[in-house]
């Protein structure tokens, strides 16, 4: 898969293929100061993942006044594990709003990590998925859920859950199987589904609850520490969608050092920023 790109309004899929279309310039890879692109308030540059060309009918998503669209992560801003956030300020400038403070660890994911990715063309072709098929919004249920479903194939999503997922997501809780397959179906994602509230403090969405910071008690026995301090939470009405999702080869190492972890991107459907993270097989 190297890359998916996901069209909420229309319900498709995109898929990087290793056909040539040379009437775009979608790009792998590639160093920020070749694309002419700054990170205005961070003293590295960040990592160019996909330089993506909007104009093909293909890439689902746009940004107001953009043609290119990257695809950036910060991999060396994000090794204590928070989420990745950005803003595209104009075609040469992008905002990092999370983590706040930055702090660049250049030996994250291993040491001597590259600068920048090598640069290579990539093309995209339309891929095949059927949301009102019980298969088809299985897999991809992470990403698009499966309301799409008519009453029979609902049916037949929870028999094929039934025969293929491990028991005990079907006994662990007091749920029909029905909330199972709903709540804890997360294909393509290898653990869960990720949030849809954006975490941009300055987010415009509706304010949907707020959770007061707290201490959450520990074993001690077996961390160390007693207690974790939960900073306050805003949790806002659904508007991150998921965009695209990078998984590499089996034989490639470049990005992470192993083959074994998801990244994917959201898209603020109110601020328009972009938030990355990743999961691990």
């Amino acid at each position: 898969m190297p890359i998916e790109l996901f069209d909420h309004d229309r319900l498709t899929i995109s898929r990087e293929t290793s056909k040539t279309k040379p009437e775009f310039q979608h790009y792998f890879g590639g160093s920020a100061k070749e694309y002419g692109l700054r990170f205005v308030n961070a003293d590295h540059p960040c990592h160019v993942v996909y330089w993506l060309d909007t104009t093909d009918p293909l890439v689902p998503f746009s940004h107001p006044n953009i043609r290119f669209l990257p695809l950036v992560h910060g991999f060396q801003y994000s090794s204590n594990g928070f989420e990745f956030i950005y803003r595209i300020l104009n075609e040469q400038e992008i905002e990092i709003i999370a983590p706040d403070p930055l702090e660049f660890n250049k030996d994250f994911p291993y040491d001597n990590y590259p600068p920048h990715f090598e640069k290579t063309g990539v093309s995209f072709e339309s891929g095949n998925y059927k949301p009102k098929d019980a298969e088809s919004a299985l897999e991809y249920q992470g990403v698009f859920g499966i309301d799409q479903l008519s009453k029979s194939e609902l049916q037949r999503a929870i028999e094929i859950a039934r025969k293929t997922w491990h028991p005990e997501r079907f006994t662990d809780f007091d749920w029909s199987d029905e909330e199972v397959v709903r709540i804890r179906g997360c294909d393509p994602f290898v653990q869960a589904t990720p949030s849809d509230s954006c975490e941009n403090p300055n987010c415009t969405a509706e304010v949907d609850r707020v959770i007061e910071a707290y201490d959450l008690e520990l074993d001690s026995e077996v961390l160390g520490e007693s207690k974790m301090h939960i900073d306050k939470q805003v949790i806002r009405v659904s508007s991150l969608k998921v965009i695209a999702i990078h998984q590499p080869h089996n034989e490639d190492e470049t990005m992470w050092g192993c083959n074994g972890v998801q990244l994917f991107w959201q898209q603020c459907t109110q601020c328009r920023c972009i938030t990355v993270n990743n999961q691990c097989d």
